[in-house]
């Protein structure tokens, strides 16, 4: 009687959640092995020695039986199944008694209800792969590495894991989503929260950060849309010296040019004592109020003096006024003392 040696086969089985069994045909698999009497001869023997699913499971409790039959090793499953299932095959066949060498899959064919095509992995790995009839599953198996040779065409949607660590720097092998200019296509690139959007930033996102709000000391953060060939900068800015408490009395006025649109950016006032009062001693001023049109308030502000900082309001996004519309400031002093009203906004046209 010959001696035997087992050989163990990676076999992957895509469930069609109906079949029972799968057909393994090692009738065209050839090993390389030093001793082996008849390269065609079939196996004697075969047996399961685990089974798992494609989240990395242990399912061996799945499969009923293996019997082999000439060359075609049938597994019969305990219950029908869906997505990839991995069983390893100890698969024994007759050599003589000399050395061992590593065996080497030319070709392995499966037929069965349940399974499709069996694509063979060639030199580079040992194992085969099964996929179900019309369709492609889903599946994580345990890491392993698999070498290709030649293209390598993706169609559809594509899922991956990489070892990279979340906020370190980009690896040689990464994989990156560019998006089209019009012309181009150009990497996706996202800015630190801490850095403010410039118009010629080449990144393609910019991540403003959430504290960025409105106040005395907050800093104009702005969306500006279009480019300087289509739009004109306006910068506007106004100075009242007053000793009345007259109300709605116009520190700054601004029309909108015909047949434009002026987009609101920011917005500064202050108010001061116009001879230094020389001691500390705060004194209300009164309030100011940005208007659009005449005589409709859109902001409002109090101030007292003495004071170092004006008001400032950034518009995160800015604020359109048709053409031909009046925006002004205007202030209503509290007292009659000498005020210095000073009032700026700006933006740009289109």
């Amino acid at each position: 009687m010959a001696n035997l040696t087992a050989i163990q086969l990676p076999v992957y089985i895509t469930g069609d959640g109906v079949s029972l069994t799968a057909v393994v045909d090692l009738a065209n698999t050839s090993y390389t092995l030093s001793g082996i009497q008849n390269l065609n001869s079939h196996p004697t023997a075969a047996a399961a020695v685990a089974s798992y699913d494609h989240l990395g499971a242990d399912v061996s409790a799945n499969i009923s039986s293996v019997v082999v039959s000439g060359s075609q090793v049938t597994i019969t499953f305990v219950a029908p199944f869906t997505g990839l299932a991995q069983v390893i095959l100890s698969v024994s066949y007759p050599v003589d008694g000399s050395a061992l060498t590593t065996p080497v899959s030319s070709a392995t064919q499966a037929v069965g209800t349940n399974l499709h095509a069996v694509l063979d992995a060639g030199a580079a790995v040992i194992g085969h792969v099964i996929s179900d009839s019309g369709s492609v599953v889903n599946a994580t198996l345990s890491p392993e590495t698999t070498k290709i040779i030649g293209t390598v065409r993706v169609e559809g949607n594509v899922g991956g894991v990489f070892d990279a660590v979340i906020g370190s720097p980009t690896p040689t092998d990464a994989v990156q989503i560019g998006v089209s200019d019009g012309v181009n296509l150009q990497t996706l690139r996202i800015k630190a929260a801490s850095t403010a959007p410039v118009v010629t930033d080449p990144a393609l996102v910019v991540t403003l950060s959430p504290n960025a709000g409105l106040g005395t000391t907050a800093t104009p953060m702005v969306v500006s849309l279009g480019d300087t060939s289509t739009k004109a900068v306006v910068m506007k800015t106004g100075k009242l010296v007053t000793t009345t408490t007259t109300a709605g009395q116009v520190v700054l006025t601004y029309t909108v040019t015909a047949l434009k649109t002026f987009y609101l950016e920011y917005l500064s006032i202050l108010a001061v004592e116009t001879l230094i009062p020389g001691n500390s001693n705060p004194v209300a001023m009164g309030e100011a109020s940005l208007e659009s049109p005449a005589g409709t308030a859109l902001i409002n502000g109090s101030f007292i003096s003495p004071a170092d900082v004006p008001l400032v309001v950034p518009f995160s996004e800015p604020i359109p006024f048709a053409a031909g519309t009046v925006i002004r400031v205007v202030c209503t002093p509290a007292a009659t003392t000498s005020a210095s009203w000073y009032a700026n906004f700006g933006g740009y046209e289109r």
